[in-house]
């Protein structure tokens, strides 16, 4: 999948959302898992250099939150980690950093950073669809597998006759309605 969503004939598929994979329920419900997605920030205060001794006024420290050090630098990094859930609106927390940068005084920026690797893929529970968030497509993952206990990879998982043809009819309702959405 990594190199699948860097092709053409991926592009031309114009995905706009995924189904991803879920998990099992032992209750009659269904559970829809979101998966937030990974986004590293950089933010840099830049400010006048010297010694704690100093009265120096416009320091990078300052900036940050005004923490004063014995000796100040010119510059001073602040890296994050933003785990920002699908349900969120991406943009207003961007102009929210926008803004708080801003306040903060002159030469106090943020990038973001784009090879933030998706600390999930780490994780047993991992899926392929982080390649997809890497790109900015959403995915929720979803099982029509309940009723069932949970015994993922174990080796006496399965799955009864009745619940995976359930899970079929779910599916090829879902995937109509999915695929059909109004523009």
């Amino acid at each position: 999948m990594e190199k699948f969503v860097e092709s053409e004939v991926f592009k031309k598929l114009n995905v706009a959302f995924v189904l991803d994979e879920g998990l099992p329920t032992e209750e009659e419900s269904f559970k829809c898992i979101m998966r937030k997605d990974v986004h590293g920030i950089v933010i840099s205060c830049k400010g006048e250099a010297g010694h704690g001794s100093q009265l120096i006024e416009n320091t990078a420290s300052e900036k940050l939150g005004g923490v004063q050090m014995n000796v100040l630098p010119t510059e001073i990094k602040v890296w994050f980690d933003l785990r920002v859930p699908p349900t969120h609106n991406f943009e207003e927390l961007e102009n929210q950093i926008s803004k708080w940068c801003t306040d903060a005084g002159s030469d106090v920026t943020y990038s973001f950073i784009k090879e933030l690797s998706d600390i999930s893929e780490h994780l047993s529970g991992s899926t392929d669809s982080r390649f997809l968030r890497q790109k900015g497509i959403r995915s929720i993952g979803f099982s029509p597998i309940n009723k069932t206990p949970i015994l993922l990879h174990a080796h006496n998982e399965y799955i009864t006759e009745e619940c995976f043809l359930n899970g079929v009819i779910i599916y090829e309702k879902l995937i109509e309605k999915l695929a059909n959405l109004p523009e």
